[in-house]
């Protein structure tokens, strides 16, 4: 595969539960988050929704395909490049090599 390194991601969950059960809930989180508290102006969301971004990037590209990250986590994406707010903003900008060449 191109790219592929067995030590840069080492896969701890099956595959179906990381597509099924862990990135919807990741998602639905961090929507309902940036979308209830519209631009995450509350300290607690800021904070909840930062603490989800590893998880969730590492997640999405261990396990989905580039046309899955492209349907499932880029509005995801687009949503948070939307917080104004510092430290979401440079969590993504420090990932970007990540999803940069899945996202159109």
């Amino acid at each position: 595969g191109t790219g592929t390194n067995s030590n840069s991601s080492k896969q701890v969950l099956s595959s179906r539960v990381a597509k099924y059960k862990i990135l919807p809930i990741l998602q639905s989180t961090i929507v309902q988050l940036t979308t209830v508290d519209n631009g995450l102006t509350q300290d607690v969301h800021k904070r909840e929704c930062l603490a989800l971004l590893p998880t969730l990037f590492s997640t999405s590209t261990s396990y989905l395909t580039p046309e899955e990250f492209q349907t499932q986590l880029s509005p995801v994406v687009e949503l948070l490049f939307r917080v104004n707010d510092r430290a979401v903003r440079g969590s993504l900008l420090s990932r970007i090599t990540l999803f940069a060449k899945l996202l159109d």
